[in-house]
């Protein structure tokens, strides 16, 4: 199997995350931002529907906003580092 590296940038904000896509081949998003996660998604997945978004979150409560807008999986943040990892090899 083939696995091809996966590269995280820091972002000041969701807007600077959303430019970043648009500027550059679309790599994942550090959550912390004036615009929040659902409202990030929304913009790259309309800018770029074929990208694969993982929201990784402490807040239970927004799974089903974060998958009507567009993320393809959803995890609470301290679960299972497999569950991460099948999550990324899955998609």
């Amino acid at each position: 199997m083939h696995i091809q590296p996966l590269l995280r940038a820091e972002q000041a904000n969701g807007h600077e995350a959303c430019d970043r896509r648009v500027a550059s081949r679309p790599t994942p998003a550090d959550g912390r931002c004036e615009m929040d996660g659902i409202q990030a998604t929304q913009k790259i997945k309309a800018k770029f529907p074929n990208v694969k978004i993982i929201i990784l979150t402490v807040r239970s409560t927004s799974r089903a906003a974060a998958l009507e807008a567009g993320a393809d999986a959803f995890l609470i943040k301290g679960g299972a580092t497999r569950e991460l990892v099948d999550t990324i090899f899955n998609l």
